[in-house]
């Protein structure tokens, strides 16, 4: 098999290699490098933005929708574990129902911005985590020198 290789590679035009080859490809690396790191600012950014808007919009809308939430009293807190211990199942629902009554109330009370604000914040925050869990690995374009 080495034979046949040997009369291929053996075929091959010997022209010289162009004398800017080097620079050239090294230039190229380099751009693409430059437009890569580019994209990498832009994209923080955006999500620097999303998470300051997020926030600009969840901080305000917490008032609104904290006010909405009564405190339970103490009676109320046995009342229900009398029903947690009686039937945990009628009582789960009961928490349940509790929840999304208290959830369409809030969306209904003109609090759209809050949630819209919360989920820019778990974009944000989520970019972030992998951020942090991975680290920013470099790409193999740079490990040549420029």
């Amino acid at each position: 098999m080495n034979d046949s290789l040997d009369d291929l590679l053996g075929r091959l035009p010997q022209d010289p290699m162009a004398p800017d080859l080097v620079t050239r490809a090294q230039a190229r690396m380099a751009a693409h490098r430059r437009r890569a790191r580019r994209l990498r600012r832009v994209g923080r950014l955006v999500l620097a933005l999303a998470g300051l808007l997020g926030a600009g919009l969840t901080v305000p809308a917490l008032g609104s929708v904290a006010g909405g939430v009564a405190a339970p009293s103490p009676e109320d807190l046995l009342r229900w574990l009398a029903a947690l211990a009686a039937s945990p199942l009628v009582a789960a629902a009961g928490l349940v129902d509790g929840s999304l009554a208290w959830r369409e109330g809030a969306l209904a009370g003109g609090t759209g911005a809050l949630w819209l604000g919360l989920a820019l914040l778990g974009c944000a925050l989520a970019w972030l985590t992998a951020w942090l869990l991975q680290g920013e690995a470099p790409s193999d374009l740079e490990a040549y020198p420029t």
